[in-house]
C-alpha cells in the first residue's frame, strides 16, 4: 500500500537480529527443556551442545550473543567452555549453571571465564529468563559501546586526514607567502640598486649587523626577524623620493626614513619594520620623544613613550657603522677601531651608547665573517 501522503511505496520493517544463545548442557533431557523455556522467548535463537568438545567447535564456527554452560561435563568443565568463549567472544556474557555439590569449584572458576552469573539447579523457568533478559541488556549495552568508539575512532581517523590535508595546505601556503615575500624583497633591492650602485649589497650587510646587534642585545622571536628586514629595507624611503640623484644610504637623508615608514606600514606583516626604519634615525639623547609602539614588532597601538625601541637603536648603529667602514674585501681591526671611535663621539647624542658598546666590544674578526657571509647572500 503506498503512502497517499507522498505516493511512495512503505517502507519495510526491519525485524531485530534474534539474539545467538549457546547452551552447553550434557543431560539431554535438560538441554531440550533449557531450549524450549528459552524458546518461548521472540528474541532469540538457541544451539545445543552437549560437551567441551562440540560446544569448542560451535564457538569457533559462529558468534554467540551469549553462553550457557553446565559445569560438570564429560571431556571437561563448564569453566574450559567460558574460558574459551571469553577469548573468542569476549562481549557476550557467560552465565555458569552448578548443582550444589559442585557449588565451591564453580565459584573458584569465576574469574578465570568472567562469568556474568552463576546458577543453580534446579533452576526456574521465570529465573532463567529473567537472567537472559540481564544478559542482553549488558550485550546491547557492550555492543553500543563499541559501534560508538568504532565511530569515534573513525571520526578521529577523518579528523586526522582532515588535518594533514590542512597542514599539507597550509605548508604549500607558507611556501608561497615566503616566495612572494622574497620576491617583493627583491624588488624593493633591485628598485635601490637602480638608484645607487652597490645599493643591494650595502643593505644586506646593514641587514646582518643589525641581526648580531639584535642578538646581543638579547632581542628574540619577531623581534630578531623585523630588525633584519629592517636592516634590509631601512633606505627604501629612497624609492618614494622625488630626486633620482638622492643616495639611499646617505645618513643625513631623515626624511628618507619616514618615507620608507608611509610605504611600508600598510603591509601588515611590514609594519613593525616599517616603526623601525622610521624610529632609527631619531637622535638618542636617552629620552627621545617619539611617539611609537611599546613593542618593536607586530601591529599594536600607538603609545607615547620616552626612548626609542631597541631594535630601532641597534639599526641606527648598523647603518652608521656600515657607511663608516665602506665596502672593504677585508676588514682590519685599525678599520673597525676608528669607526668605533667615531660612533663613541656620537653616542649619547645620536646614538645608543650601550648598543655601541656591544658593536665596539665584538673583534673585527667576528664582523667580517658577518660582512662576509652578507656579500655572499648578496651576488647568490
Amino acid at each position: 500500500m503506498t503512502n497517499p501522503a507522498t505516493n511512495d511505496p512503505p517502507v519495510p520493517k526491519v525485524a531485530p537480529r534474534a539474539a545467538q544463545l549457546l547452551v552447553v548442557e550434557d543431560d539431554l533431557g535438560l538441554a531440550r527443556a533449557t531450549k524450549r523455556v528459552l524458546l518461548e522467548r521472540d528474541d532469540c535463537e538457541v544451539e545445543l551442545a552437549h560437551d567441551v568438545g562440540e560446544a569448542t567447535a560451535k564457538l569457533r564456527q559462529r558468534t554467540f550473543d551469549a553462553i550457557i554452560s553446565d559445569f560438570e561435563l564429560p571431556d571437561g568443565t563448564g569453566a574450559d567452555v567460558l574460558r574459551l568463549a571469553r577469548a573468542l567472544h569476549p562481549d557476550a556474557p557467560r552465565i555458569l549453571v552448578t548443582s550444589h555439590t559442585e557449588w565451591s569449584a564453580a565459584a573458584r572458576s569465576v574469574n578465570e571465564g568472567e562469568v556474568f552469573r552463576i546458577l543453580q539447579k534446579p533452576i526456574a523457568a521465570e529465573t532463567l529468563q529473567r537472567t537472559v533478559d540481564d544478559a542482553m541488556e549488558l550485550k546491547r549495552s557492550r555492543d553500543q559501546e563499541r559501534t560508538l568508539a568504532s565511530a569515534s575512532a573513525k571520526e578521529q581517523r577523518a579528523l586526522a586526514e582532515r588535518n594533514a590535508r590542512l597542514s599539507v595546505r597550509a605548508s604549500y601556503l607558507d611556501r608561497l607567502l615566503d616566495a612572494r615575500t622574497r620576491d617583493l624583497l627583491e624588488i624593493l633591492l633591485e628598485g635601490l640598486e637602480l638608484r645607487g650602485r652597490g645599493a643591494r649589497k650595502r643593505a644586506r650587510c646593514v641587514a646582518a649587523v643589525a641581526r648580531r646587534l639584535g642578538e646581543l642585545a638579547e632581542l628574540t622571536g619577531s623581534d630578531l626577524d623585523d630588525l633584519e628586514l629592517a636592516g634590509l629595507l631601512h633606505g627604501v624611503g629612497a624609492l618614494a623620493a622625488g630626486d633620482a640623484r638622492d643616495d639611499p644610504f646617505d645618513d643625513q637623508s631623515t626624511d628618507l626614513a619616514q618615507l620608507g615608514h608611509d610605504l611600508l606600514r600598510p603591509a601588515a606583516f611590514l609594519r613593525g619594520v616599517a616603526w623601525l626604519i622610521r624610529d632609527h634615525e631619531t637622535p638618542f639623547d636617552g629620552r627621545a620623544g617619539r611617539t611609537s609602539r611599546t613593542s618593536i614588532a607586530g601591529p599594536g597601538t600607538e603609545t607615547a613613550r620616552d626612548e626609542v625601541s631597541v631594535g630601532a637603536r641597534a639599526l641606527a648603529v648598523a647603518v652608521r657603522w656600515v657607511a663608516l667602514v665602506g665596502d672593504v674585501a677585508r676588514l682590519e681591526p685599525a678599520a673597525h677601531e676608528a669607526a668605533c671611535a667615531k660612533l663613541r663621539r656620537e653616542a649619547g647624542a645620536q646614538l645608543d651608547p650601550a648598543i655601541v658598546t656591544l658593536l665596539a666590544q665584538h673583534p673585527a674578526d667576528a664582523w667580517h665573517e658577518v660582512l662576509r657571509a652578507a656579500r655572499v647572500g648578496a651576488s647568490s
